[in-house]
């Protein structure tokens, strides 16, 4: 292993002209980290040809996955960019528009664009290739085909795949985490192009030393534990056997869950098995909605400190452990994908180099839970001052943060709520039978405080607990940066106002219209017949929410076709769709 240098790269060298000569191959890109870094290579460092590997599942091909994402309010500022690219591309739009059949377009449309379908004119405008794969099988699932392909063309591969539920099994875990991510390594090492003059990029956490304390660096601490072994033992073995074993290495390595022993793990494997590839493994710390780009609040659905936040955006108060003075070390997601992006940009081509990096806030601009709590019960109030969350949804009047520095006393109340929990859901049963109405309200109650005890149980230890995780190389980055689309800047994050947006993104594009799919399914509505309800955020700041508006075009409309044509084939007369 190869640390002498850090991961700076050369100032000089910008980022969009780096991924204009490069065949990127990201993979997650249904998972908050990867739908951020698709949009921003998309919108600003659009790669000479970006392979996208995802699976197939029952309701939705990959290739209709990837449509459906494209759609979402994410893109906005993309569909707008292709949009301002036709009005420049078409300056006589109306005598095109007489002419939808086999007219040339002005010069922009091939004789094939017209063949094409909505879902090909999409991708293409994007220069989109989707490959079917899964992480959960031998050579990711790829057919001989796709495989060939992505060995001859591929230079940058970003895994940012993973299973990050603390809830999930182990063997989903370690299969996911472990084997999946040293089968997207394999695959990266069979790229020549990888190995000589790009990289390979994992996304790791930063709670992947959680079991140390204090400070952690960017680094691979040493370890009297054989890691290669422990994957082979537990490789080995399976059903209760397999999770009785990773329950006493988890022990052993002293971590507080799975999520981080798996991905703590991984990291060593690749290290040890990188060999001369260019390898870079990126630690996030908590990560919330966006900050800045492409805009304010953007979530995909709640994980760390989000889940607290939505506990308490319906009115579900909480009783916290610790006095909460430690640092809740938090990071919106745009400023991880820019260190995705940049970061590759200046790993690639270091032959025989793995480098760690922190995207965190600990380091340069520390927040502390007791005042990401207050920010957010200021934010959750305000909220429910103008009616934003419609009160059906909610659990009580307001949120009331209570923190309990006696772990003893906090154990002890837990511990009585969670006995009362046990106790509603027995009541709400027996009312059920006499009461049907009631006794479903009564039971969807306590299935919230239920949920809410073990959110608490599953971040206890990182309340409780504290870690300030050096950001040297991150910082490196951003020194002296001109690229505003690649926000770096942590100091110079205000949380007060990112809290506000996370809350109301998080409400916006996750809480509600998940809480509307329940309520569909439980009245037994057909979803195609279900009507669909208003946004509760409709109201909300232009300044902030307006560009999530603008993706309202459809691909099947013949404008749309046009754009996507136009720019299709400007693509392939760069000699990009080859």
């Amino acid at each position: 292993m190869k640390h002498s240098t850090p991961v700076t790269g050369s100032r000089k060298e910008r980022t969009r002209e780096f991924f204009r000569g490069q065949s990127v191959l990201l993979l997650g890109v249904t998972g908050t980290v990867g739908q951020v870094v698709l949009e921003r290579l998309l919108r600003c460092a659009p790669p000479r040809r970006l392979y996208l590997l995802t699976r197939s599942t029952p309701k939705a091909s990959s290739t209709q996955r990837i449509i459906d994402l494209l759609q979402q309010p994410l893109f906005a500022a993309l569909h707008k960019g292709l949009r301002d690219e036709e009005g420049e591309a078409h300056s006589d739009d109306s005598t095109a528009s007489d002419d939808d059949g086999g007219g040339d377009g002005g010069g922009c449309r091939s004789p094939q664009s017209s063949t094409q379908s909505d879902e090909e004119l999409l991708l293409n405008g994007f220069g989109i290739h989707v490959i079917e794969g899964d992480l959960r099988k031998e050579y990711l699932g790829l057919s001989e085909r796709d495989h060939e392909t992505l060995k001859a063309n591929v230079t940058v591969v970003v895994n940012c795949a993973a299973s990050i539920n603390f809830e999930d099994p182990f063997p989903q875990l370690f299969d996911q985490n472990v084997v999946g991510a040293l089968r997207v390594m394999q695959l990266a090492m069979s790229c020549e192009g990888v190995r000589s003059s790009g990289c390979f990029v994992h996304v790791s956490t930063a709670y992947a030393n959680s079991n140390r304390s204090g400070v952690i660096e960017e680094k691979l601490y040493e370890s009297d534990i054989d890691h290669e072994h422990t994957f082979s033992e537990l490789g080995r073995t399976t059903g209760e056997e397999h999770e009785r074993l990773a329950e006493q290495l988890r022990v052993r390595y002293g971590h507080p869950n799975h999520y981080t022993f798996t991905k703590c793990l991984a990291e060593h494997l690749i290290d040890s098995r990188h060999g001369d590839m260019p390898t870079l493994i990126v630690r996030p710390s908590i990560i919330g909605s966006t900050y800045k780009t492409p805009f304010q609040g953007w979530t995909y659905a709640p994980q760390g400190f989000g889940t607290l936040v939505a506990v308490g955006a319906f009115g579900g108060s909480l009783r916290l452990p610790s006095d909460g003075m430690a640092i809740g070390d938090v990071i919106p997601s745009d400023y991880v994908a820019s260190a995705i992006i940049k970061g590759a940009v200046a790993m690639a081509g270091r032959v025989g180099h793995l480098e760690v990096m922190h995207v965190a806030s600990s380091h340069t601009n520390p927040i502390t839970w007791n005042e990401l709590a207050r920010h957010a019960v200021k934010a959750i109030t305000q909220q429910n001052s103008q009616n934003r969350i419609p009160k059906k949804y909610m659990i009580g009047p307001r949120l009331v943060v209570k923190w309990c520095a006696s772990s003893k006393r906090y154990a002890v109340l837990h511990a009585m709520n969670d006995a009362a929990v046990v106790v509603g859901h027995s009541v709400a049963a027996r009312l059920s039978g006499v009461l049907p109405s009631q006794g479903r309200q009564l039971s969807k109650l306590f299935k919230f405080l239920g949920r809410r005890q073990n959110v608490l149980k599953l971040l206890h230890p990182f309340i409780c607990n504290q870690w300030t995780f050096k950001t040297d190389k991150m910082s490196q980055l951003a020194r002296g940066d001109d690229e505003p689309d690649f926000p770096l800047d942590v100091e110079n994050i205000d949380w007060e106002p990112w809290c506000k947006d996370y809350l109301e993104g998080l409400c916006r594009y996750s809480l509600i219209p998940t809480l509307e799919r329940i309520t569909a399914r439980d009245e037994e509505l057909p979803q195609s017949k279900q009507p669909l309800k208003p946004s509760t955020f409709d109201t909300m700041s232009p300044s902030r929410m307006s560009i999530a508006s603008t993706c309202t075009g459809s691909p099947s409309s013949n404008r749309t076709r046009r754009r996507l044509a136009v720019k299709t084939n400007q693509r392939r007369d760069r000699g990009v769709d080859g």
